[in-house]
């Protein structure tokens, strides 16, 4: 085995910027262990980390010691289908990589931003879009690489929120970057009307979906970071029972078409919960689980599972949240920390359901040090699904759920300072709407229980309108429930009562 030697190249290219390594990270958007491992020699940079290195340095692959990563080999003499294809995926992925970055197809826009005009704006979010829909275009052919198409489409997703003039808040741009994820998220549908008056069969017809779900799929994650919840809905439903069909059907594009269709269901999982459907989430949770284990992907399959105990909490199984979360557990070694850390925040609320002191506070210690690691990179369902905003909200549930278990109220208040770490991390964390007035409701249950009316009745407020806004009958549900459990604390409060009228909105 040859020894690794350190990336001469990347280091003197940091250098050359009079840059830290996390002054690099921070310009480039990696972690930095990933990034300390690349200049130290110890592993490579994956294709859409190398085209954000590419463009944070502003330097080619070459320049930065990796043009080995892009040049094409020579086709071996194997005969397989697959091999070629995939040989031909290479190709024109590398060839993505050192394309010159979305981000300079407007001129003048990258230098400042801020100060574009509304028409130049929604120019630059148009030629966002098309670049989009030509990647996706560029993908047919090789289908069945569609997880690597949504690591670079992600890498263009995070560059856009990073970099687009909406960032001014002008109500054009907003609503412009709004109807740019609906138009990709609704690729499949467009698509396949056009099957339906056409008689395109097999490969073919796969070859130019599954990129187009891929794409789909990711603006859909976009969207549910948001208020988004009936557009979301209302794609997938037009596209993800032929992706599921594809998935159950043996060919070389069942792996592929199974990773989509596990996010799909992903997706479904969370919009059948705002709409306080818990059984049909239970079931989109299941079939989650189990298309990642015929993808063969560890980490949706994991995550899945930790969704699913999440579900099954909801519907009252506590034993069998407990079980699937160990389950779970089964597939966490080797595993980016953030699953970790919420395979074991869940297992630490599994055992507060059981009272289980000893293994809650054996869970939460591991949690709290896997989640101080730096950051790593991870596929794109796993950064919109889980962050340090819910590893807080799932101490702070743990310590809810040991207080009503125990009767001690020192709980309690162990609760309402988890759930107030929420108000101290970083302002570049973006933590979505859903999950935020979540956690503001877990906030007011907390007031309560802690004969905090002043809080409480803030917190209430802040939930209520967060609920309408979302329009999720969940978190509406949530704020009813805190109302009512106010009164029996309060029965006599002026200002209690006073609330009722926010739940008649």
């Amino acid at each position: 085995m040859s020894e690794k030697l350190p990336n001469e190249k990347l280091i003197a290219a940091r250098l050359k910027q009079c840059w830290s390594q996390r002054d690099a990270c921070n310009a480039c958007g990696v972690g930095e262990r990933s990034y300390r491992r690349w200049e130290a020699g110890e592993s490579d940079p994956s294709l859409a980390s190398l085209r954000l290195l590419m463009d944070g340095f502003r330097l080619s692959a070459d320049e930065l010691g990796y043009g080995y990563l892009v040049r094409i080999p020579e086709a071996t003499s194997s005969n397989d289908q697959i091999e070629e294809a995939g040989l031909r995926a290479q190709q024109e992925i590398r060839s993505l990589v050192t394309q010159e970055p979305s981000l300079s197809l407007v001129p003048g826009l990258m230098g400042n931003p801020e100060q574009a005009d509304s028409f130049q704006s929604i120019t630059w979010i148009s030629e966002w879009v098309v670049r989009i829909l030509s990647l996706v275009n560029q993908w047919r052919g090789q289908a069945i690489f569609c997880t690597e198409l949504q690591r670079v489409l992600a890498v263009e997703f995070r560059m856009f929120d990073n970099h687009h003039p909406s960032s001014s808040d002008t109500v054009e741009a907003t609503l412009s970057r709004r109807q740019a994820l609906f138009v990709i998220a609704a690729l499949p549908k467009g698509l396949l009307t056009t099957l339906e008056r056409s008689s395109q069969k097999g490969g073919l017809v796969q070859e130019e979906f599954l990129p187009q779900c891929t794409a789909s799929i990711t603006a859909c994650w976009y969207l549910m970071q948001g208020r988004e919840f009936a557009a979301v809905e209302r794609s997938l439903s037009n596209y993800l029972p032929l992706l599921t069909s594809l998935a159950q059907q043996s060919s070389p594009y069942q792996k592929a078409a199974a990773a989509l269709a596990s996010q799909g269901h992903f997706l479904m999982g969370h919009l059948a919960m705002h709409k306080l459907q818990y059984q049909e989430r239970v079931m989109h949770c299941k079939q989650a689980a189990d298309y990642g284990a015929l993808a063969g992907d560890r980490l949706l399959q994991a995550s899945a599972l930790a969704t699913l105990g999440d579900a099954l909490h909801q519907t009252g199984q506590r034993t069998a949240m407990l079980h699937t979360y160990q389950q779970a557990a089964q597939y966490v070694d080797g595993v980016p920390a953030v699953l970790k850390s919420k395979v074991l925040g869940g297992l630490a609320h599994a055992y507060a359901q059981q009272g289980n002191t000893q293994e809650v506070l054996r869970c939460l210690d591991e949690a709290r040090v896997i989640f101080s690691a730096e950051p790593e990179e991870v596929p794109l369902f796993l950064s919109m699904d889980y962050g340090p905003f819910q590893s807080i909200q799932y101490e702070g549930q743990t310590f809810m759920d040991l207080g009503d278990a125990s009767g001690n109220p020192d709980y309690y208040h162990q609760a309402g300072s988890a759930f107030a770490q929420v108000a101290h991390l970083p302002s570049t964390l973006v933590v979505p709407e859903r999950v935020r007035i979540e956690i503001v409701n877990q906030q007011a249950q907390a007031a309560i229980k802690m004969g905090d009316l002043q809080q409480f009745r803030t917190l209430l407020v802040t939930g209520a309108q967060g609920a309408k806004t979302l329009g999720s009958e969940k978190r509406r549900q949530e704020v009813v429930a805190n109302w009512k459990a106010a009164r029996k604390v309060w029965p006599h409060e002026a200002l209690v009562m006073e609330l009722a009228d926010l739940l008649l909105e």
